[in-house]
């Protein structure tokens, strides 16, 4: 996958709910090789654990300005690996710090984004 190797949205207002899940081992070519939401979405991450996963960028997950009401609680981000950072997503850190990163191993938040 170019983008979201296990879970991908590209739909405007879209809403996307992963609730005690595992999403692991997943690879994507550019963002998000767990989860990846691409255009505005409200997107909820609870009790759930991504691991494992790869991408060139915003390895565990990439949210593409989620909209207000998103939210991650209780979930673990751990092992993701991203490559080198890239002119079109920029991250705003990792969750958590053991996350391997060039841009966001963890979850990247593009600018405008909110959770």
């Amino acid at each position: 996958a170019m983008s979201g190797g296990a879970v991908f949205t590209s739909l405007p207002t879209a809403s996307l709910s992963i609730s005690d899940s595992k999403v692991t081992g997943n690879t994507a070519a550019e963002g998000g090789g767990g989860i990846a939401a691409v255009t505005p979405a409200a997107v909820s991450v609870v009790g759930s654990t991504v691991s494992s996963n790869r991408a060139a960028h915003c390895a565990g997950m990439l949210l593409d300005t989620p909209t207000g009401d998103s939210l991650v609680r209780s979930s673990r981000f751990e092992g993701n690996v991203a490559g080198q950072q890239t002119e079109d997503a920029r991250s705003f850190g990792q969750l958590p710090q053991w996350n391997s990163t060039g841009s966001g191993g963890g979850m990247c938040i593009v600018p405008g984004g909110a959770v």
